[in-house]
């Protein structure tokens, strides 16, 4: 059993990451040069930025992307860091919507569908006439190859329903949040994807492996080990690429402290069953899971967005300029070149 269940969830992260991948690539290769003008034009505002935030990292799938784009814009000064700031905390939301893609796998049993969409998407990315053609095909093949990986772990992850051992560890985590979160943390910072993590907590939810109460804070826990990659993106960056990543890290640590607070007298818990009414198992725990994540990171944005001049000066302070630094801008920009940006 122990073989088959390593073997399981190993081959089906492999397979959920991979077609994660396809996804968001082919994703950002349909939209092309479009989504980076996009954001750079719409982050002049604070709500503006956090809403394009949201909808590029929903469409392409990866706040992990979307984060290394606005450290990559703040290394050339195209985005200042509050407007960086902004998008970040909206990344933060548009992330969420993986969650609720993977509590279609009990909502439609898409998993029944995803071998033919794994055949479909790689014919249509092989036979396509146009290169968009070949990359809607990628698209579809992502996504078959991410929901194969997802039945690979449901199926793995069944007899450790049984496991009284496993189930006194996840209790654990129930009965001392801090536990969970950082149970998350690392998890998020080992695989480099926190919309894995959250699948991976989902539907050991589903195999009634992990209560709602201690998959919480350990999908809590992944907001911060996701901010890993933003980290290692501005190593060598700019101080305001710097500064991005930074701030990336106090919005979702900060935001973690304090819904802390209300894990531990069980006021969020209450709130999330207010707001999603249903059972506790199968398809409900799924989808309680994905709106404890969206509400968090929601909850969070409205939090800081009000504050984020304050958080502006404070991330200054905290990530200073080096001596001698000469901050490199643009100057004498024609206007028109934007069109055909190479």
């Amino acid at each position: 059993m122990q073989k088959e269940l390593i073997f399981g969830l190993i081959g089906g992260l492999g397979f959920f990451l991979f077609g994660m991948k396809l996804l968001s690539e082919g994703l950002r290769k349909v939209a092309g040069e479009r989504l980076k003008r996009i954001l750079y034009i719409l982050a002049r505002t604070p709500v503006i930025g956090l809403l394009a935030g949201a909808g590029v990292t929903a469409l392409i799938q990866s706040s992990s992307a979307t984060s290394v784009l606005v450290i990559g814009f703040a290394n050339a000064a195209l985005l200042t860091l509050r407007q960086g700031m902004c998008i970040i905390l909206g990344a933060n939301i548009g992330t969420t919507i993986t969650a609720w893609f993977v509590s279609f796998i009990a909502v439609f049993k898409v998993t029944t569908y995803a071998m033919p969409a794994v055949g479909m998407g790689f014919l249509w990315s092989v036979l396509g006439r146009s290169r968009n053609s070949k990359m809607w095909g990628q698209v579809i093949l992502g996504f078959g190859i991410l929901f194969v990986g997802l039945g690979i772990m449901k199926d793995a992850f069944g007899p450790l329903g049984k496991s009284e051992e496993v189930r006194d560890l996840f209790v654990s985590f129930s009965k001392y949040p801090i536990l969970g979160v950082l149970a998350g943390m690392l998890l998020t910072m080992l695989l480099q994807s926190s919309s894995a993590s959250v699948a991976m907590v989902q539907i050991l939810a589903f195999n009634g492996v992990i209560s709602f109460s201690a998959a919480v804070p350990i999908v809590l826990g992944e907001n911060i080990g996701t901010t890993i990659t933003a980290q290692i993106a501005a190593i060598g960056g700019t101080v305001s690429a710097r500064r991005i990543a930074r701030a990336h890290l106090l919005f979702n640590l900060i935001g973690v402290l304090y819904m802390l607070i209300f894990l531990y007298n069980g006021l969020y818990i209450k709130f999330i069953d207010f707001i999603v009414p249903g059972p506790m198992s199968g398809m409900g725990i799924m989808i309680h899971i994905a709106a404890a994540h969206t509400i968090f990171n929601v909850v969070n944005a409205v939090v800081f967005l009000p504050f984020i001049g304050f958080f502006e000066r404070l991330i200054v302070k905290l990530v200073k300029e080096k001596p001698g630094t000469v901050e490199v801008a643009p100057q004498y920009l024609e206007e028109h070149l934007l069109e055909t940006p190479p």
